[in-house]
C-alpha cells in the first residue's frame, strides 16, 4: 500500500515538473532559408534590465531550402526583446516567419512588412528587404545582427485553457492508476 502512495506522489511531483517546465519557457517558431547550406542562425533574448548573452541564446543550422525551425528561449514573463543573428558572415537570408509562444501569453507573430520593420539593423546589415512574404536580411560582414523590443502580454484565458488540459491529463492518468490499483485488488481477492 505504501509503494503504491509513494508511486502516485512521484507521479503527480513528474507532472507537477512538466507543467513547470511547460509554462515557463517560450517557444519560438521561424521558417528561414539561407543562400548557401549549413549557415548558423542564432537567436537572443534579453530580460528586464539585462543585455543580450551567450547564455541566453540559442542556434541552428539552416540551409538553401525553407524549413521550420522550433527552439525553447526564456520566459515572455522577464523578456523585453529579441535579437537576431541570421548568418555567420557574408550572405542572404529569407524568413517567412516568426513566432514566439507561451502558455498564458498572447502569441508575438512577425510575418509582415510591419511586423518585420520593428527589426532594427544593428550591426553589418547591407539591406532588408520584403518581397513575396519574405523577409530577406543580406549581411556585410561576419557578425550581423538586428533586434527589436517585444512586449508581451499576459493572457489568463490562454492560461486557464493550457491548465484545463494539463488537469484533464492529470484525472485521466489518475483514473487509469486507480483502475489498476482496483483490478490488481480483485485479482488477489479472487485469485485469478
Amino acid at each position: 500500500m505504501k509503494s503504491r502512495f509513494f508511486t502516485f506522489i512521484t507521479f503527480v511531483l513528474i507532472l507537477l515538473g512538466v507543467w513547470c517546465a511547460y509554462v515557463t519557457k517560450a517557444t519560438l517558431t521561424t521558417e528561414v532559408c539561407a543562400e548557401q547550406d549549413s549557415d548558423l542562425f542564432q537567436v537572443y533574448w534579453s530580460n528586464k534590465g539585462s543585455r543580450f548573452t551567450e547564455d541566453k541564446s540559442v542556434s541552428f543550422k539552416i540551409n538553401e531550402k525553407l524549413s521550420k525551425k522550433t527552439v525553447k528561449i526564456g520566459n515572455l514573463k522577464d523578456m523585453q526583446g529579441i535579437r537576431i543573428d541570421p548568418l555567420r558572415g557574408k550572405g542572404a537570408v529569407k524568413i517567412r516567419r516568426i513566432e514566439i509562444t507561451q502558455v498564458g501569453f498572447v502569441p508575438i507573430i512577425v510575418d509582415t512588412i510591419d511586423d518585420f520593420k520593428q527589426f532594427i539593423p544593428l550591426h553589418e546589415i547591407d539591406k532588408t528587404s520584403y518581397e513575396g512574404n519574405f523577409w530577406t536580411i543580406v549581411s556585410s560582414g561576419n557578425d550581423p545582427y538586428l533586434q527589436r523590443k517585444i512586449n508581451p502580454v499576459f493572457s489568463f484565458s490562454s492560461f486557464m485553457v493550457a491548465f484545463v488540459k494539463y488537469l484533464l491529463l492529470f484525472c485521466v492518468i489518475s483514473l487509469l492508476l486507480v483502475v489498476k490499483y482496483l483490478v490488481e485488488i480483485l485479482n488477489s481477492f479472487f485469485h485469478w
